[in-house]
């Protein structure tokens, strides 16, 4: 079972974190301004960074060339995906991440996708 944790901006110093969802309705975080980020998927990247839904990940396998993929939550059937700026996606499978690295995210680096 995935441990289920968030990355989070907390608002008043820009600072990101991540911290386990049910810290959330802790004291610690009752008058703290903050932005959710995304989700922690369960799986980390081949240097054992934790990926997160709105990550970009490098792949080196993709045809012709490699490329960077966007990491997001399918609400339709509820499911991560990976998703191409071709509009390609991919059901996310544990060891399609063996090679892939965390290369970015959507809120930062919106460039790299």
């Amino acid at each position: 079972m995935r441990k289920l944790k968030l990355k989070i901006k907390l608002d008043n110093s820009g600072e990101v974190i991540t911290i386990p969802l049910t810290l959330l309705s802790s004291p610690e975080f009752k008058d703290q301004d903050y932005t959710i980020l995304g989700e922690y998927i369960g799986i980390n990247d081949k240097d054992g960074v934790e990926v997160y839904s709105g990550d970009i990940l490098s792949s080196p396998f993709e045809f012709p060339r490699p490329t960077n993929t966007l990491i997001q939550f399918d609400t339709h059937n509820a499911r991560f995906v990976s998703k191409r700026s071709d509009s390609y996606e991919a059901s996310i499978k544990t060891n399609s991440f063996i090679e892939m690295k965390v290369v970015g995210d959507v809120h930062n680096n919106p460039e790299l996708i």
